[in-house]
């Protein structure tokens, strides 16, 4: 709930509610004649009932959180991985950081790849054990 000294429409937010009430206020402080109150509730209502409109754009590059979310890693294990030359190529528009969605595909790819390695190393190097442990066992029977 909004305290009388929060605006309508902030920073973070800009739902309809919020761009109603926005009308509202300011049809209030600048024509306070009961006319033109009509007419802001009325532009309210209208604005209340529409959805908002969202643009259907695909970047070609993630941010950072972009990045983050999509392939389900936090941010300090990213910040890790780059640390050690494991995460993806990145460029940087200004200050911002992004990650192009091949440079993300190839990054991947190579953990897919490694994580297949480790899991062949480790079968393999976990056989000869099992083979061991195996025969004490028939010996001791």
């Amino acid at each position: 709930m909004r305290t009388q000294g929060e605006t309508a429409v902030s920073g973070k937010s800009h739902d309809n509610d919020a761009l109603a009430r926005a009308i509202v206020k300011a049809f209030n402080a600048s024509q306070p004649s009961l006319a033109h109150n009509e007419s802001a509730r009325q532009i309210a209502e209208a604005l209340r009932a529409q959805p908002l409109p969202t643009l259907p754009i695909e970047s070609e590059a993630y941010t950072v959180s972009e990045f983050c979310v999509a392939y389900r890693v936090s941010r300090s294990s990213l910040y890790t991985q780059w640390a050690t030359n494991l995460g993806p190529r990145f460029f940087r528009v200004g200050k911002s950081i992004r990650i192009s969605r091949a440079s993300a595909d190839e990054w991947r790819r190579a953990r897919e790849t490694a994580t297949e390695q480790q899991i062949s190393g480790t079968a393999s190097a976990a056989a000869p054990d099992q083979r061991i442990g195996e025969t004490e066992a028939a010996s001791a029977a």
